[in-house]
């Protein structure tokens, strides 16, 4: 029997009494995808290529899912246009993808991007007055020409009044976490006597220590105005949180507090708040004037570290000291200086549908202060299923690939100024299209301030090198 029409079809599966024979192909024999309607211009690839950075400088800024989703929606459109039509503008579509840090084109400022997308509430003290303790406190006040600026909000009609008598304290929550010390709490007890304690024990005696640090406590306290006052005989005491998470506030105001058996000193009007992104303390004096005791001549003012810390503390000014406060005087307790946290990857150049992938992140601090709470998320690509993740530190929980809005996420705890994390995230490529490009994209942030962003994000691809099949079916008579 001969051989004869031999018939040539393009089939996924087929079998063929007779034999089955398949040819791969080159991603450069694939045709131009049918999606592109215009044709192929340099200036849409531009305007698409901007798009795209524009979208990535926003999610850099604003280190969320949704802004990640935005930007990836962005480089979709880019990077189908760019392969389309790569053979006819000569184009790498990778190109001006996987830079780190990211480098904005078309002239267009990292300042032009954040549009008012503060993620801080104050700013951080640029430069300390006095400071910074054995942890990195410092403080600045509102005489400096780049202190805080004092304005004090009453909330005595729309507060909680905290019901306290003579040396007494009660707990109360703060609406937030809030970390001070490198410890988070989530209440704090207010003591009458002019200070805010977050752990128990010592919470309402009345001779102030000076100076401070003291070891003999109490500790880990905020003392806006350590004296012998007694809200039982005047005055009150409120607490309130404002604002919406992140940038939350927890305020609580002395009012007119008279001194524990000294009428003729007056009375106090004065407030501390704490802040939820920043964690900074902002003490506020609205009246603490007309007499020797309310400017502080028997008083103390400044922070102090728990005891496992030495302990460590910061004095404003001094204590027992007449005339340390005034009307009108604002004081912010900040860690001194910024983290810079930066974020590179790489990925396994090209891999085919089976194969695994692996993607390499190193997180660095370049900035001078202890990056806390280091957080990454990675974006993992639909085309992939998880197999493992490897923190040096800290860990990982799982993401769900193809959903921005589920990314891994990996809490390596704090890296210190100078130090690096790496993780490791092992992949299986499951699906794709050959030739094409898989993108892995990842993001870092932290509980300190980080004044560059730019390079907070990552972006690392793969090729996609599963060859193409033809399938000749035999046929024979």
């Amino acid at each position: 029997m001969s051989l004869s029409n031999l018939v040539v079809v393009l089939i996924v599966t087929l079998l063929v009494i007779g034999g089955l024979a398949s040819i791969a192909l080159d991603s450069a024999d694939m045709a131009t995808p049918s999606f592109i309607s215009l044709p192929c211009s340099v200036d849409r690839l531009d305007v698409l290529k901007h798009q795209t950075e524009e979208a990535r400088g926003r999610w850099a800024v604003g280190l969320s899912p949704e802004a990640y989703q935005s930007y990836a929606s962005a480089r979709s459109d880019f990077v189908e246009y760019a392969l389309a039509c790569a053979s006819t503008l000569g184009l790498d579509p990778r190109q001006g993808l996987e830079r780190n840090p990211m480098e904005l084109p078309f002239g267009t400022s990292k300042a032009d991007l954040v549009g008012g997308m503060e993620r801080r509430q104050k700013p951080l003290i640029p430069s300390a007055t006095f400071g910074p303790d054995a942890f990195g406190y410092v403080y600045k006040d509102s005489d400096e020409p780049d202190g805080p600026t004092f304005a004090f909000i009453d909330i005595s009609s729309s507060g909680t009044a905290i019901p306290l008598g003579d040396d007494d304290s009660a707990n109360v929550p703060i609406g937030f976490t809030f970390n001070f010390y490198g410890q988070d709490y989530t209440t704090v007890n207010v003591g009458s006597n002019g200070y805010l304690k977050f752990t128990t024990g010592s919470t309402a005696l009345w001779a102030n220590d000076c100076p401070i640090p003291d070891a003999t406590g109490p500790d880990t306290a905020i003392y806006a105005f350590w004296d012998d006052l007694d809200p039982s005989s005047g005055g009150a005491v409120y607490y309130e949180t404002r604002g919406v998470s992140p940038n939350q506030v927890f305020i609580v105001q002395y009012n007119q507090i008279p001194f524990s058996n000294d009428p003729g000193s007056g009375t106090v009007v004065f407030e501390v708040l704490l802040y939820e992104s920043s964690h900074e303390i902002l003490i506020e004096y609205q009246d603490v004037e007309g007499s020797i005791r309310k400017t502080g001549g028997l008083a103390t003012q400044g922070i102090e570290s728990q005891t496992g810390y030495g302990p460590t503390g910061l004095m404003y000014k001094g204590c027992n000291a007449a005339n340390n406060l005034k009307n009108s005087l604002a004081v912010l307790y900040a860690i001194d200086g910024q983290a810079d946290l930066e974020i590179s990857k790489t990925a396994t150049g090209s891999a085919s549908v089976g194969d695994l992938i692996t993607y390499t992140l190193m997180v660095t601090n370049t900035g001078p202060a202890e990056a806390r709470n280091v957080v990454v998320l990675d974006y993992l690509p639909a085309e992939v299923d998880s197999v493992s993740y490897w923190p040096s530190t800290g860990a990982c929980m799982a993401g769900v690939p193809g959903e921005p809005l589920r990314p891994a996420t990996c809490n390596l705890g704090a890296i210190p100024s100078g130090g690096s994390r790496t993780i490791m995230i092992v992949v299986r490529l499951v699906s794709g299209s050959p030739g094409t490009l898989i993108f892995n994209d990842a993001q870092v942030s932290s509980d300190t301030e980080d004044p560059d962003n730019g390079d907070n994000v990552a972006t690392a691809a793969t090729q996609d090198a599963t060859p193409y099949y033809l399938f000749l079916p035999i046929v024979t008579r």
